[in-house]
Parts: structure tokens; C-alpha cells; sequence
């Protein structure tokens, strides 16, 4: 078969990503520059690609605005191509567990991408088999080396985090806001009137900076005592017991990560005290609906299923319009009372 010329093969992407399901009538779409740029070509190259699709009425090209989709192929162009439907997914190689949050956080990832259209692809914390497999984006679980980075940004292939740390790509954004609001309203129903927030090691002191200036606010405003407990972990067992002996012991605890129930429940028992009724609890992350306790813990975190469609929202958003890359939404939290939290 004679070889394709290089404006030919441009033009048949072209008309690939327009029958793919990535694009609606409207929406930007790719730019000569961008053509030229993946292709390495030069703009009379990637121009000559173009103007099949424009004379067509695929496509409308306004001057100093962009190059937009007037309307869809009726059936497909070429036969899509596996590889230029799929979401990477980088993950640590680890064994996962489906009642933790990661797991959780993969099947509603996997459910998102495949309701978008696309197929997911699992791997570890080597990018060669995304990069191989051609795909469209990727999401990580953490922040990437550098150097891996710079392989996606080379390939241009858009990157999102589903995780909180900073990083130079769109990343999860939980509403810590309005999941203060959503306890101290709980709260405040249930009639108590002084909150100890606790934890254990660095974690906690991170979740606590997210939550501290909201949760003080919200309380204050509602009239309820918050205090701080967050110590290491070999000091928190010895420091709560001594807090859950005072007079001013507190109604209601926050306990900002799960890895700090072992010494919480050692302090209760020491000092003699039950949940829920003598004193209710709330715990940040999902991670502790795995923990075995008498009432289950009730939990606090971020909704999964909104988070894994943020994500894959907000990449498909920046392969539509590569020159923006627009923010995550702040995700909303929800609260799951499993029978710890008592009315006062």
C-alpha cells in the first residue's frame, strides 16, 4: 500500500477525534498549532490537514478565536482505534482492598471513565505501559516523579490527581467548608456542646489544617467548645485518658484519621466511658468502616462516586480545550451515622 503523506495522517486523526465521542457541536476544538506541534509538522502541513474538514462543514475556523466543531460525522470516519479511547490509571503496587477507600475510589474511577466513554487502564508507578498504549489521559493516586511528569507533559497527555497533596496539574478538591458546616450542624441538632478534635502523627496534623479554621467557625458560631488533642502515637493514649478524666471531658469527639482509634479506645475504656453513651464519635476517612467497633464508627469523607466523576470530568474538559486547563470543583463531603453518634 503507498505510504500515507504526513497532512494525510493529520487529517485522518482529525476526523478520528471528531467520531470518537470527545467532541459536541461547539465545543473548541484541536488547533493547527496543536497538529503541527503532535505531529511534528510545520502549520502549512497541519493547515493542509485542516481544510478537507472545514470545507466538509465539520469544522469553523474564526480568526482569533479558535478552531470550533459545527457538527458530527453520521457514522464513523475510520474504525476507532482501541488505543485512542483510554484513561491511564497510576496507582502504588500494593494489594487493595474493595472495603477502603482506594478500592472504593477505583470502582467509582472505573465506573466514571467507562459512563464517559472511555476504557481504563491500571498500573503501577511506571508510566512505559500508558505512554505505549497511547492513552488519552492519566490519573494518578499521587504525585508522579518529576521525570515521569515530564514524559505525559512531552506526549501531551493531560494529567489529574486523585489526591489532595500540590502539584502542577488539576488536583482533588474536597469541600472542607461545607463539610465543617455539615458537623457542626449535626451536632448542634444532637445537642452537644464541647468538641475535642484528635489524632495521631503527621497525617492528623495535615487533616487538621484543612479542617481548623472552618470547624472553628462553624463552632463558634454555633455555640459549641472545640478544643485540640493531636499527639504522637505513643503519647495519645496516656494524653486522652487524662482529658476523657477531667470535668470538662467533651460530648463529642472528631478523630481525624482512623489510624488513631487503637489509642482512643484505650483511653475510653480506661476511663470507663462508652459510645455512644457517654460519648458520641466521628471520624474522618472511610477507612474506618473496616475497623471492627461496638457501635460501628461513624464516618465523615468525601463522596466517591462525585470525586471519580470530577476527575474524569475535568480531563475530558481539558482535552477539549487543551490551552485552559480548567479547575476541580470542590468535592462535597457526606456523613454516614452508624449508630456513634447519641442525641444529647
Amino acid at each position: 500500500m503507498p505510504r500515507m503523506l504526513k497532512y494525510q495522517e493529520i487529517e485522518g486523526w482529525l476526523r478520528q477525534e471528531l467520531s470518537g465521542g470527545r467532541f459536541a457541536p461547539g465545543d473548541r476544538f484541536h488547533s493547527e498549532n496543536d497538529a503541527a506541534r503532535r505531529f511534528g509538522v510545520t502549520a502549512v502541513t497541519a493547515r493542509k490537514a485542516f481544510a478537507p474538514l472545514e470545507q466538509a462543514g465539520y469544522i469553523e475556523r474564526k480568526r482569533g478565536s479558535g478552531t470550533f466543531v459545527l457538527r458530527l460525522p453520521d457514522r464513523p470516519e475510520q474504525i476507532r482505534l482501541f488505543r485512542r479511547c483510554l484513561f491511564g490509571i497510576m496507582i502504588a503496587e500494593a494489594p487493595l482492598d474493595n472495603r477502603l477507600k482506594t478500592g472504593q475510589m477505583l470502582i467509582e474511577l472505573h465506573r466514571a471513565v467507562e459512563a464517559a466513554g472511555y476504557l481504563a487502564l491500571l498500573t503501577g508507578d511506571d508510566p512505559a505501559p500508558l505512554l505505549e498504549a497511547g492513552v488519552d489521559a492519566v490519573i494518578v493516586f499521587q504525585v508522579p516523579a518529576a521525570a515521569t511528569l515530564k514524559q505525559f507533559r512531552d506526549a501531551q497527555i493531560p494529567v489529574a490527581g486523585l489526591h489532595t497533596d500540590r502539584a502542577p496539574y488539576p488536583v482533588l478538591k474536597p469541600d472542607f467548608d461545607g463539610a465543617a458546616g455539615q458537623m457542626v450542624r449535626l451536632f448542634h441538632r444532637r445537642g452537644f456542646r464541647r468538641l475535642l478534635v484528635t489524632g495521631a502523627g503527621a497525617d492528623a496534623e495535615r487533616v487538621d489544617g484543612e479542617f481548623r479554621a472552618p470547624l472553628d467557625r462553624a463552632a463558634a458560631a454555633a455555640g459549641i467548645e472545640c478544643s485540640r488533642l493531636i499527639a504522637s502515637f505513643d503519647s495519645l493514649t496516656g494524653e486522652l485518658t487524662e482529658q476523657f478524666r477531667s470535668a470538662e471531658r467533651p460530648d463529642v469527639i472528631f478523630a481525624l484519621n482512623s489510624w488513631c482509634l487503637d489509642q482512643l479506645f484505650t483511653a475510653l475504656r480506661r476511663a470507663r466511658l462508652h459510645i455512644p453513651g457517654d460519648v458520641s464519635l466521628l471520624v474522618h476517612g472511610s477507612n474506618s468502616l473496616a475497623i471492627p467497633s461496638e457501635p460501628p464508627c461513624s464516618i465523615i469523607d468525601f463522596d466517591p462516586a462525585a470525586a471519580a466523576a470530577e476527575t474524569v470530568g475535568a480531563l475530558i474538559r481539558q482535552l477539549r480545550h487543551s490551552s485552559e486547563p480548567p479547575p476541580h470543583r470542590p468535592i462535597p463531603y457526606r456523613i454516614t451515622d452508624r449508630g456513634s453518634i447519641a442525641r444529647r
